[in-house]
């Protein structure tokens, strides 16, 4: 693996930093689920499902 990292960068090849518009537009894809969580500290599955699979499934 050290052979790897000890290897060359062609001229060709540079380095590509997202701007803060890149990383805007990315945030903008991402979707977004309210989640109402009670005094309990308890959601409702059926109407945060994306939530409750990432609660189950990690």
């Amino acid at each position: 693996m050290d052979k790897i990292m000890a290897g060359k960068m062609s001229q060709k090849s540079k380095v590509v930093v997202p701007t803060a518009l890149d990383w805007a537009d990315l945030v903008k894809q991402i979707p977004v689920e309210k989640v109402e969580i009670n005094e309990q500290g308890k959601y409702d599955p059926k109407k945060s499902p994306e939530f409750h699979d990432w609660m189950v499934n990690g």
